[in-house]
């Protein structure tokens, strides 16, 4: 059964070792900065998140503290005249 990888050079052998050796680092290699650029779009979108919640936390408060006197006032102009 192994009696063919006898016949090939060493030298063959120990090129094909380190080529296979070579791609497998360029694979992990590539494989890390994959995951480094989206380890960075998952902190990105994480903080637009955080953002846009205390945004809308904002907005709830201060419409929730508008007083109806104001609101009254800023509403009557786009309300029609009787």
């Amino acid at each position: 059964m192994g009696g063919w990888l006898a016949l090939i050079p060493l030298k063959v052998k120990v090129g094909l070792v380190v080529g296979v050796a070579f791609v497998i680092g360029l694979l992990r290699w590539r494989s890390a900065a994959v995951e480094r650029a989206l380890e960075d779009l998952r902190q990105r979108q994480d903080a637009q998140r955080a953002e846009n919640v205390r945004t809308a936390g904002e907005v709830k408060h201060e419409v929730e503290t508008l007083d109806d006197i104001g609101l009254g006032a800023r509403a009557s102009k786009w309300l029609r005249k009787n």
